[in-house]
């Protein structure tokens, strides 16, 4: 019986090598899914079960038919060794299929089972879709694989067929050189090696770049994949430098379109993570606390990225006037679980203030609303001073002006002391306000505080403390803005900076499928 319109929607793994209790949904509007993730997460693995769990689909054309397709047995990819009998793996497939005739889609259940008799389901009870799986083998240049000699003779011949003429285009467009013919090179091996033609110049895979007979190999499968095959390929970047495998990328998303194929791969290069109008991209990690889940997201957070490159992205930036007004940031950020996700700088005076939200504005940052500026509230800084602020600053007579003085308007919110008292008051009269008693740390600090009632600079009320303290003035900054935040007044003062970051929050952090 024919099936069409074949594709997976989700796998199920309970157990399976490293892979624990993950879900991974498909985007049935992209043809391509990347997996990302770091080494040992459990991408290729997920490849493998994919691979094995289909049988050839069988091809009508007039009165013949062929088989399409690989058919592999799970052995191939899990072989049993002392170390691993892979007893108790257990996953399930959920895909959908339109039988011949049927009006509607069906779904159906692939459950794969690994117990002491061997695999289930056996090749013969398997779904028929035709398959294919392309490994890290072919990323091996011929040189190496086949070996050359002191002469290897051959016989040349062009390949005119309409897959050929297909390959060079799309090689030509992907490696930015016009390519004028495909050769295959009789040399009495167990197959032809594959050659091109390149400004007048044959050459075979022997002497080909590595990128090059990888693009070929993978595009023999892709093409010649009839609709709705699934197609699988194992690090997909290998052997191309980022600007070509985008545009490959781009070239196997046309074909998927055209032939409705599913095409899933895996990769390290976390540029694929900006494709996302044609690639759905699912990112592997694994648990480091039992029970060593593993989780899968379908979206590119920061942590993600840290993942892939080891360097930390934070995509969030909060300013404030001065090292207290960072202080003050930096608790806020941390209580909320975000310090990671925040960078957080000063910028000196209020006037300042206003000057650099008119820089982010005249300058076109791309990330505008990921800004925020935060003012002391010690000075009248509400909705009206604001404006006059900005509009010292950003002015003139474009008829857009309004609009990129709201927008810089946009960017400032304040601290809100119960007196309009300045930071260092502020932290003041909050730590001494509360009681002693619940903790012997807070207690001598607020009974420093409590010490200090008059000084000569309103500024110097935290300098004060910290002296008494006798602490380095960073450190008992620190100390005193986490006692401070005991305090009942607290959540106001700082609820701009809190709700800022609460609403920012969904756009940085994971989360799990």
């Amino acid at each position: 019986m024919k099936v069409t319109q074949q594709v997976i929607e989700q796998i199920k793994i309970t157990q399976l090598k490293n892979l624990r209790d993950v879900t991974i949904v498909f985007d049935p509007t992209k043809h391509l899914t990347a997996l990302l993730g770091p080494n040992g997460c459990g991408k290729s693995t997920l490849l493998h079960l994919l691979a094995a769990s289909f049988n050839q689909s069988y091809v009508k054309a007039g009165n013949t038919g062929q088989e399409q397709g690989e058919t592999r047995l799970f052995s191939s990819f899990f072989a049993g060794t002392p170390h691993a009998t892979w007893s108790g793996t257990s996953a399930e497939i959920i895909h959908k299929f339109t039988k011949e005739g049927a009006s509607k889609p069906s779904r159906a259940v692939l459950k794969i089972r690994k117990k002491t008799a061997g695999w289930t389901p056996q090749p013969a009870s398997r779904p028929p879709r035709e398959t294919y799986f392309i490994g890290v083998s072919t990323a091996s240049p011929d040189i190496e694989t086949l070996g050359g000699g002191e002469q290897v003779p051959f016989q040349t011949s062009v390949v005119g067929t309409k897959t050929a003429k297909k390959i060079l285009e799309i090689l030509s467009t992907v490696f930015n050189r016009s390519y004028t013919s495909l050769n295959s090179h009789e040399a009495g091996r167990e197959r032809p090696l594959i050659g091109l033609t390149y400004e007048q110049t044959s050459y075979s895979s022997l002497a080909m770049g590595a990128g090059e007979q990888r693009a070929i190999r993978i595009l023999e499968k892709v093409l010649a994949a009839g609709p709705n095959a699934l197609i699988l390929i194992d690090e997909i970047d290998l052997l191309f430098h980022t600007e070509a495998l985008n545009r490959f990328l781009a070239e196997l998303h046309k074909i998927a379109q055209d032939k409705d194929t599913q095409i899933i791969f895996t990769t390290h290069r976390e540029q694929i993570a900006a494709l996302t109008d044609i690639i759905a991209v699912r990112h592997l990690y694994r648990s480091q606390q039992p029970p060593y889940q593993t989780l899968v997201f379908d979206t590119t957070k920061p942590d993600a990225l840290f993942r892939l490159t080891g360097i930390s992205t934070r995509p969030l930036r909060i300013s404030g006037e001065d090292i207290i007004a960072k202080a003050i940031i930096t608790k806020v950020a941390n209580d909320l679980g975000m310090l990671r996700h925040v960078e957080v700088l000063t910028y000196g005076s209020a006037e300042n203030c206003y000057t650099l939200a008119a820089a982010l504005v005249m300058n076109k940052e791309p990330k505008l609303t990921n800004h925020l500026l935060v003012l002391d509230g010690d000075v009248n800084c509400d909705a009206a001073a604001r404006r006059r602020g900005v509009s010292k600053v950003l002015n003139g007579t474009e008829i857009d002006i309004a609009e990129r003085q709201q927008k810089a308007i946009d960017r400032i919110i304040q601290l809100r002391p119960s007196n309009g008292v300045n930071p260092e008051k502020a932290i003041h009269e909050m730590v001494k306000s509360l009681l002693t008693g619940s903790n012997a740390g807070d207690d001598e600090i607020i009974r420093a505080a409590q010490a200090v009632s008059v000084v000569r600079d309103k500024h110097n009320f935290v300098n004060k403390v910290v002296e008494r303290l006798g602490v380095d003035f960073l450190r008992g900054v620190d100390m005193m803005i986490s006692v401070a935040a005991k305090s009942p007044a607290w959540p106001t003062y700082i609820a701009e900076i809190n709700d800022w970051l609460a609403m920012k929050k969904p756009e940085v952090e994971e989360h799990a499928n």
